[in-house]
């Protein structure tokens, strides 16, 4: 069975992919802020006959990522997907912003990201397949004023994965972002269950290293 690492499991996209993937022979293994969400999602993911685990991390705190992504990857052994789905999605706006507001939230988009990616590709098999997801936004496209710190943030991670792309092309480490164009609602075209299916389908190809969702 393979093993796929969520990082941002929330009740919308994050247990989509969960689902989609859970019930297409892979464990997962869900990393958040609240065990008791977690907690909850698990049972919902054990309900369905999907292995399910998790661990805590806090996307603001260094310290509290790298010890959560070490522990895994020791208990959890080679880690065939890891999808990054963090994002602070609070509307804000340059005028009033903070130099520390700008620092947490960029460390919540795009540092994290790259310090999980970090750990995770560092103890994992060279010789084995593994696959990493960043979930990203039109914002990163067109930044819009009133969402200033997700657009820079998410402006960052499509940089930060392309960069990573270009060190991984030669391993087999695929990497790809998913720059989703629209907010995310239930029964609409932006529903979770549907983008879950372009992670799917994204993963099975393997080749493109950004997919834009309009």
């Amino acid at each position: 069975m393979k093993k796929m690492v969520i990082f941002g499991a929330g009740s919308g996209l994050g247990m989509s992919l969960a689902k989609k993937f859970g019930t297409n022979n892979y464990e997962i293994v869900l990393l958040a802020r609240s065990s008791e969400s977690l907690k909850q999602y698990c049972a919902e993911l054990t309900a369905m006959n999907i292995k399910a685990s998790y661990y805590v991390a806090d996307a603001v705190n260094e310290k509290s990522v790298a010890e959560a992504f070490t522990k895994l990857c020791e208990e959890h052994g080679h880690i065939d997907l890891f999808i990054y789905n963090v994002g602070f999605l609070k509307p804000n706006r340059l005028p009033d912003l903070t130099q520390e507001e700008l620092l947490t939230t960029f460390q919540m988009d795009v540092t994290s990201s790259l310090l999980a990616t970090q750990i995770i590709t560092s103890k994992n098999d060279p010789e084995k397949n593994t696959a990493m997801l960043y979930t990203g936004g039109g914002l990163a496209l067109f930044p819009e004023k009133s969402m200033a710190t997700l657009s820079i943030g998410k402006a960052g991670l499509r940089s930060l994965v392309h960069l990573l792309a270009q060190e991984f092309e030669d391993s087999n480490t695929f990497i790809s972002t998913v720059t989703i164009c629209g907010g995310i609602q239930p029964n609409t075209h932006f529903d979770p269950d549907v983008i879950a299916a372009v992670y799917w389908k994204t993963v099975q190809e393997g080749k493109q290293v950004e997919v834009v969702y309009k």
